[in-house]
This record gives C-alpha cells, structure tokens and sequence, in this order.
C-alpha cells in the first residue's frame, strides 16, 4: 500500500547509578513517539518504497550469514537483529557527508531540507505540516521551512511579471481614456 506507521522510538535511557561500580545503568527502550500526529499512517514515495524492498533482500541475506540473529521485526536491526543504537544512525550519517564531502551537516537537518524542497515543489505550508507531522503550523513555518534561492529568484521574475501587466493595463486604461 506504499505506507508507513512509525509507532514506536527507540531511545538510551538513562538509568540510576550503580552503587558498588558508581556507573550509571542504561538501556535501550522502546519509547511512544511524542505526538499523535507522529503516529498517522504516511504515504511513502515510489522511491522509497523500491528502496525498502532491496534493503529487505539484503538484509534476508544478511540473516542467513549471521551467526546470531535475534528477530525482533525491526527494520534497520543491528548485525545481530537487536535494536541498534540512536548514535548509529547519526554516525552513519556522518561518514556519508565524509565520503559526499559534505561538512556539518546533521541527521535532524534532512527534516528541514524536506520541508525547504517540499516548498520550493510549490506545496502549501498546511500540506508539509501534514508531512513533517508537526501539532502547529509555526513550527513547520518558522522552525522548518526556509526559501531557496532559486524560488526567491523566481518569486522576483513572478513580481516583475505582475508589474509589468500591471503597467501595461494602466497605460491601456490612459490610452483609453
């Protein structure tokens, strides 16, 4: 059906002090998402959908080759299928801005370039609302979403467009008259 239903984070908590080491105890917990809205079932795009199903078969091959695997039906398991630790992700992340030459640029930063190039796409503020799954509209406006200099580009060629008619009805007006 091309959809997905996040339900669930996974987060290191942490926990209290152990009293005979004096290290703090920590693990990784299944955690509920902040918001309702976070849990609304989402269209995934075409590409993303393909992109899933080779990750699927890889990974299929992956767990036959692993010596341990516990199955706990995650999609990006660790390589023994247990849940996988958050700073991996950003830590993946970053050696893929190394190898792209790419500088500072963090994991979060992706949802702000979703929302920038959804804008620049033409879709309205209340649709990538919806999208980013933000509970206010100036979180997604104010927090999110910044103008492409493309699109500032193309909004002055939209403005010159407007004057220029402008002009030429108020000179047919004069002419008229």
């Amino acid at each position: 059906a091309r959809t997905v239903r996040l339900q669930k984070q996974i987060v290191r908590t942490r926990g209290t002090t152990d009293p005979g080491t004096g290290r703090r105890r920590s693990a990784l917990v299944e955690k509920d998402l902040k918001t309702a809205e976070s849990q609304a079932t989402m269209k995934l795009p075409l590409v993303a959908v393909e992109a899933l199903k080779r990750h699927r078969k890889i990974q299929a091959a992956e767990i036959l080759a692993a010596p341990v695997w516990a199955d706990e039906d995650l999609v990006f398991p660790s390589p023994a299928g247990t849940r996988r630790e958050p700073i991996s992700a950003s830590r993946a992340w970053r050696a893929v801005c190394r190898r792209a030459g790419v500088d500072s640029v963090r994991i979060h930063d992706l949802r702000h370039a979703t929302a920038t190039y959804l804008l620049a796409e033409g879709l309205k503020e209340k649709v990538i609302q919806s999208q980013m799954r933000h509970t206010r509209l100036a979180t997604t406006a104010d927090v999110y979403l910044d103008v492409l200099e493309e699109v500032r580009d193309g909004a002055v060629e939209e403005m010159n467009g407007v004057l220029v008619d402008l002009t030429a009805r108020a000179r047919a007006r004069t002419e008229a008259n």
